[in-house]
């Protein structure tokens, strides 16, 4: 028997115990609506199943991926796996992806990011709350939940199609015995991919690329090419702070998936900040004859999770608090870079730019041994020509803009926002934005934040010499936690910092030609993100969530790079406290802090994984600086009757 059959025979034999005949299909207590195509690709029609409550909804959409070995079909829908969900009112969209052994893992993580933007287009159509949805599979169908859990994207907002802007990303995630991490498979330094335990199943991992040359596409046979797409269909190097509830059922005798698997995600989760959540069968296998048990404990999960209490709104899910997070520690660069005499010309405008990026990387592996760069800001516009009117000086971002960024992103394993004058094509013709462009670490774009509030200097009514203001403000969930964007004169107006703080921004990038400190400080401080410029001249500034600097660079030219910490408490003035002395000596260096005496006021955060910050505040009896303003608001309010009269 062939490779390529026994890979199919065993990904077959994987769906068998979860496909076991259910209620027949005309049971009145649901509806299923076969066949649904979310999309095509090569041909091949990609369909999903939906199955409907017929009373009792609960108005939550869950996804259930139909996959084993990466192998999935219609006829492998399994009814056992779903009916208890549908029972708990739940509608349930059984997905059938592209399979192997014609397609690959990375080609199959696209169908169900497809598949999810799919469902939430369609939400209003199937009843569902867009803003919840849930995801489920097991065994391979685990691995490609969880990626949906921790890779999830917000979509293109410029694409053609309505369906692909719409966000890939779910709200709660439940598996079973999922595979997390192909390159350190049951213990470090083990390579599954289509190798050891996982030789059997070698069609999945036979990565391969269009050879525009030969206009076919060719086996990926690169050894370190190979390896960085393995990393990146990991689930567990993809964790962030902004991943959903997490919940994996494993069987600690499996061999097929090791355990290890599921603690190191589980583990990863829980250090940053996520809830997660790990239930171990004692001495069960690679599945278990009473499966479809535990999928009561999913319903529990989603119950939990997805469902809406009288006191949320719409779309709202409640978090944990800043200080009530383990560590989340992100390094970032800026610099101080002006703009150019005479224009040297794209190549050496990009040439200088990774330059200086690369001096960002190199300091922080410098600075932070082993944490690598998370974020490169450079200054506004500074990828184009700052000569002559927008027409003039706008470029596309595909060619070589976009291949710069996104090798420097990939090299660095880091997010980039490169800001410039960009020309845009549309419906009403060619366009112009003063834009900033967020590069992920895979070099993909991430998205395009577009300036809301060009200036018209003196002596002019034109924006910009002809820029045509954004009119959004994005947040960007990046695998370190939630960014935003505002560019320069952004900083005169306050709805942009106001809707990127009701958005959960945590850190704000503000590329700028003006090395202004005061009022970025002060919205730093009023909306409590971090706020990092990147400027033309004099001075590039990390301001902390007090208004505080962390960190500046002065001069005419320069790079910073400094590690915040977005898990954080701010404290003000108290006897106790004694200026962070306090936190000194109960914790030594597993704390860190920047308390400012002239401002009776600090930023403090926990180096210990293990504990918190706000868990080392209140072991100190001391109050966090909000809350007690808080409180001291409501004892006043008390003590006068009601709030001051305003006139």
């Amino acid at each position: 028997m062939s490779r390529l059959c026994r890979s199919i025979l065993l990904a077959s034999t994987l769906l068998v115990p979860l496909a076991q005949p259910g209620r027949a299909a005309d049971d009145p207590s649901y509806s299923r609506q076969e066949d649904v195509i979310y999309g095509r690709k090569h041909g091949t029609a990609l369909t999903l199943d939906v199955f409907t409550p017929e009373e009792d909804t609960n108005g939550l959409g869950l996804v259930m991926v139909v996959s084993g070995g990466w192998f999935s079909a219609h006829e492998a829908i399994p009814l056992p796996l779903i009916e208890p969900l549908v029972g708990r009112g739940y509608t349930v969209f059984a997905v059938v992806h592209g399979s192997q052994p014609k397609f690959t893992i990375p080609e199959i993580l696209q169908d169900m990011h497809r598949a999810v933007r799919f469902i939430r287009h369609h939400a209003e159509d199937y009843g569902i709350d867009p803003n919840r949805i849930g995801i489920y599979g097991g065994s391979a169908g685990g691995h490609l939940s969880l990626m949906q859990g921790v890779a999830g994207d917000e979509g293109d907002p410029d694409a053609k199609v309505p369906v692909d802007r719409e966000s890939s990303r779910v709200q709660a995630v439940a598996c079973l015995y999922p595979p997390t991490d192909f390159l350190n498979y049951g213990q470090p330094g083990e390579n599954a991919l289509g190798r050891g335990i996982l030789e059997g199943f070698k069609a999945p991992f036979d990565f391969h690329e269009l050879d525009p040359q030969q206009n076919k596409f060719v086996t990926i046979t690169e050894e370190e090419r190979v390896l960085e797409i393995g990393r990146d269909i990991s689930p567990v190097n993809h964790v962030g702070p902004d991943d959903p509830p997490t919940l994996i059922v494993h069987g600690d005798a499996d061999k097929l998936v090791p355990i290890q698997q599921a603690e190191v995600i589980v583990e990863k989760l829980q250090e940053a900040g996520v809830e997660a959540r790990l239930v171990v069968k004692e001495g069960a296998a690679h599945g278990w004859p009473d499966v479809p048990k535990d999928v009561e404990t999913f319903a529990d999960w989603f119950d939990e999770h997805l469902r809406q209490s009288d006191d949320e709104g719409p779309g709202e899910l409640t978090s944990a608090s800043k200080a009530d997070q383990p560590p989340r520690k992100v390094v970032v660069g800026t610099a101080i870079f002006g703009p150019y005499g005479d224009d040297p010309g794209l190549d050496e405008r990009l040439e200088a730019l990774g330059g200086l990026i690369d001096e960002m990387a190199r300091r922080a592996e410098e600075k932070y041994p082993g944490e690598g760069l998370d974020l490169a800001i450079l200054p506004e516009t500074v990828v184009t020509s700052g000569r002559g009117p927008a027409h003039e000086r706008a470029i596309p971002l595909d060619g070589p803009v976009r291949e710069t960024f996104a090798d420097l992103a990939r090299t660095h394993r880091t997010y980039i926002i490169a800001p410039m004058d960009l020309a845009e094509e549309g419906p009403q013709g060619t366009t112009y934005a003063n834009a900033a462009a967020l590069f992920d670490r895979r070099g993909e774009v991430a998205g395009i934040y577009r300036k809301a509030h060009p200036v018209a200097v003196l002596g002019t009514d034109e924006l910009e010499g002809g820029i045509t203001p954004g009119d959004e403000y994005p947040v960007f969930d990046c695998d370190f936690g939630r960014l935003g964007i505002q560019i320069c004169w952004d900083i005169q107006f306050d709805d942009g910092w106001e809707a990127l703080a009701e958005q959960g921004a945590e850190v704000v990038a503000w590329p700028s030609a003006s090395p202004a400190t005061a009022q970025p400080a002060s919205r730093a401080a009023r909306n409590r993100y971090y706020v990092v410029s990147s400027t033309w001249r004099e001075d590039a500034t990390v301001f902390e969530p007090t208004g505080l600097v962390a960190a500046q660079v002065e001069g005419s030219e320069g790079v910073l790079v400094h590690q915040i910490d977005l898990s954080y408490a701010i404290l003000g003035w108290s006897a106790p406290l004694r200026n962070g002395r306090a936190f000194t000596e109960e914790y030594g260096d597993r704390v860190g802090y920047h308390y400012e005496p002239r401002e009776d006021l600090g930023l403090f955060w926990s180096n210990d994984p293990q504990t918190p910050i706000g868990e080392m505040v209140r072991a100190l009896g001391l109050e966090e600086h909000d809350a007690q303003v808080e409180r001291n608001r409501r004892l006043q309010d008390a003590a006068r009757g009601g709030p001051v009269a305003r006139p």
